[in-house]
């Protein structure tokens, strides 16, 4: 099973003064977790912002590698606060409600056709103002990381935790992808107005993705050539039409006196000739040019996402006892450099040798005892795990096929 966890490397432990606009010399703490891969730094700084000013970039708390500044645009109000930054590489403490991103659903404003791409959280900041900051823009970030965080072909965000528009929600584009420059990540504003409210905890935090998040592209509509349908001629090209000719009427002759026993002969009336009307040549009927087919655009393949641990070959198949038919089970986890720990449901059946080295590659045998199987699990410092099925036969042989009727 592969989970995505926070990046697997040690990022803080001291911290950096911010940039104070008219302010004394800020105030640092530093509290480090058991661990030296996890920490906490948070420092304190009194900035001041003028509408029409110029742009004020406190620093961020720095230690390990990695350091950076937030920019504050010129507000639309003047204001003189003082600011708590905090920064570490693990999900945000239980009392502040914040999900950690790789159990987060996607926000409704971040929702997209194709599946929500894999992530990695690198570190998280948290910004605190006891005063209230009207901001024309959001702020931005640019940050400085250790090179083996870096990794080729992968896109960098820095998501917003925006608990009042979508609750309990990470917007997890809300500014990039990053400009990157060696080491160096830089993001530019999203357009939208901020306001930092006082004393509420504001979550920010870089994520890494496998490659940019793709944008739709609108359906192309095709221009068809020529008038689809025709516009019918009343009189063909070419010919005069024949009016009917109207029959001249007989005139009645004037009676004659008929003599005494004679019956006169009736003159018969003239039939009137008709000329026929010519039958019109229909019109022939214009074929529509047929509608174009728009050109698919190819989708990109996506990148493999880092921070992955994986355990092959799985599953392990072990041919008999002893040391003579141990077989070498191989762990990765990209740039990882702490240690893994192995447990096991195999009864005794089974036995593992101590893993050889720390990430972000190790290895580890495995040596049949008897007949089993069982499973093997793997376990990075940050409880990431992953898991092979390990076979063991004593029979000699393996049956690999199917009987056929």
């Amino acid at each position: 099973m592969r989970r995505l966890v926070s990046a697997p490397l040690a990022l803080f432990a001291a911290a950096a003064s911010l940039v104070a606009c008219g302010g004394g010399s800020p105030s640092v703490a530093t509290v480090d977790a058991p661990s030296a891969f996890w920490t906490v730094t948070q420092s304190t700084s009194a900035v001041t912002l003028t509408p029409g000013g110029p742009a004020v970039s406190p620093a961020l708390p720095s230690s390990h590698g990695v350091s950076g500044t937030v920019t504050f645009p010129a507000p639309t109000a003047a204001t003189t606060a003082t600011l708590t930054e905090t920064v570490q590489n693990f999900a945000p403490p239980a009392e502040d409600g914040v999900p950690a991103l790789s159990s987060a659903r996607v926000p409704a404003g971040t929702r997209y056709a194709l599946a929500q791409p894999p992530h990695a959280s690198i570190l998280y900041i948290r910004l605190i103002s006891d005063q209230v900051i009207q901001l024309p823009n959001s702020p931005t970030f640019s940050l400085t990381v250790p090179s083996e965080l870096l990794v080729p072909g992968a896109s960098y965000y820095i998501a917003f935790f925006n608990d009042a528009k979508a609750p309990n929600d990470w917007d997890l584009f809300w500014e990039g992808p990053a400009t990157v420059s060696g080491t160096t990540l830089t993001f530019s504003t999203n357009g939208l107005n901020f306001t930092f409210k006082a004393g509420v905890k504001y979550w920010f935090a870089l994520v890494a993705t496998g490659g940019p998040v793709p944008t739709a592209t609108p359906t192309p509509t095709a221009t068809p050539h020529g008038s689809p349908t025709p516009t019918p001629t009343a009189t063909p090209a070419g010919w005069t039409p024949t009016p009917t000719p109207t029959a001249t009427p007989t005139a009645t002759p004037t009676p004659t006196a008929t003599p005494a026993g004679w019956t006169p002969t009736p003159t018969p009336t003239a039939t009137p000739v008709v000329t026929a009307t010519p039958t019109p040549t229909a019109t022939p009927a214009v074929t529509a040019t047929p509608t174009p087919t728009p050109t698919p655009t190819p989708t990109p393949s996506p990148t493999p996402s880092p921070f992955v641990l994986t355990v092959s070959p799985n599953p392990v198949n072990v041919f008999g006892t002893g040391a003579a038919s141990a077989q070498t089970i191989t762990l990765h986890e990209t740039a990882y450099s702490g240690s893994f720990t192995e447990s096991d449901d195999c009864a005794g059946k089974a036995s593992f040798s101590p893993i050889t080295s720390t990430g972000p590659n190790a290895s580890v045998q495995v040596t049949g005892n008897a007949a089993v199987t069982c499973t093997a699990t793997f376990t990075d410092a940050f409880s990431q795990h992953s898991t092979t099925q390990v076979i063991v036969t004593t029979s000699g042989w393996v049956i690999n096929g199917k009987l056929r009727k």
